[in-house]
């Protein structure tokens, strides 16, 4: 094995779709066909060759995605406290070094996204690499060491809920793919969603 391919055995892939959509009229995003087949079929066809496994955070619907073949996790903490609870409930779960976040609604994302992430975060003693597309930080994309998960418990009972503030709070590097900014591109509503059925693919 590749020295390269063997570093991504430490990394286990989440894919975000605890969301409530609101957006998009309250559909579970991860389900919502996008060209001919649901969007986390497309984002687990893009992560899954770049991590040990993945794993898939739900609060609806989980009889569905279990067909996929990856366990499903229910938040294990708060209700309805968004996106860092389902982040938790994963660094908890999981028994690799990284998590590897990734929302449910982004179907392109880069074929080396974790490779790049984790040549970052070896780069210097790093607790994220979070990607940035030149224009913005990509606040829902980002490689995480499993060991932070008592952090974030404590960020979490103490009222935060802001994915931002939180990786901000942690010893963070910042991942330009600048030549790859399209890859992130997110559907959050129904225009979003128009507008890539009608680009046909990535």
């Amino acid at each position: 094995m590749p020295n390269d391919q063997k570093k991504l055995t430490t990394i286990t892939a989440l894919v975000l779709a605890g969301g409530r959509g609101l957006r998009l009229q309250g559909r579970d995003k991860g389900l919502i066909s996008l060209w001919g087949k649901p969007m986390i079929e497309h984002v687990l066809g893009r992560v899954v060759n770049q991590a040990r496994g993945a794993v898939i955070s739900a609060n609806r619907n989980s009889e569905t995605y279990v067909k996929y073949g990856y366990p499903v996790l229910a938040d294990a903490i708060g209700h309805e406290w968004g996106p860092l609870a389902g982040i938790y409930t994963a660094l908890e779960f999981v028994s690799t070094e990284y998590l590897l976040v990734v929302p449910c609604d982004a179907p392109c994302l880069p074929g080396d996204l974790a490779q790049r992430l984790l040549g970052a975060m070896e780069s210097g003693e790093f607790d994220v690499a979070l990607a940035h597309d030149g224009e913005r930080a990509q606040f829902a994309v980002s490689l995480i060491r499993c060991s932070r998960a008592t952090h974030l418990r404590h960020y979490l009972e103490n009222d935060g809920r802001r994915m931002e503030s939180w990786l901000r709070q942690q010893r963070l590097v910042e991942v330009l793919f600048v030549e790859e900014a399209g890859a992130f591109i997110n559907v959050n509503s129904p225009d979003d969603l128009e507008s890539m059925e009608q680009k046909g693919g990535c």
